[in-house]
């Protein structure tokens, strides 16, 4: 994979994330709980499918793409 190929993945990934937030609260408004406990389960499955199946691979051959407040800190305290 090329490096801007890596960089377009992974933008548009982070894109998708207030629309699965929004997605995950609006299961608040079912009313049925198994159905309501079915759909934040889906959508948590989702979330966690488009880290771990996508965004980390991408951060471990790309750690560039990683952005600067969420790398850790190199500096001694």
């Amino acid at each position: 994979m090329r490096d801007e190929t890596a960089r377009v993945v992974y933008a548009r990934v982070i894109a998708l994330d207030p629309l699965i937030n929004e997605l995950f609260e609006s299961a608040d408004a079912v009313e049925d709980e198994t159905l309501r406990s079915q759909f934040k389960k889906a959508v948590g499955e989702v979330m966690g499918t488009l880290y771990f199946e996508i965004m980390l691979p991408l951060e471990k051959l790309y750690p560039a793409l990683i952005p600067e407040t969420e790398r850790p800190s190199t500096k001694l305290r």
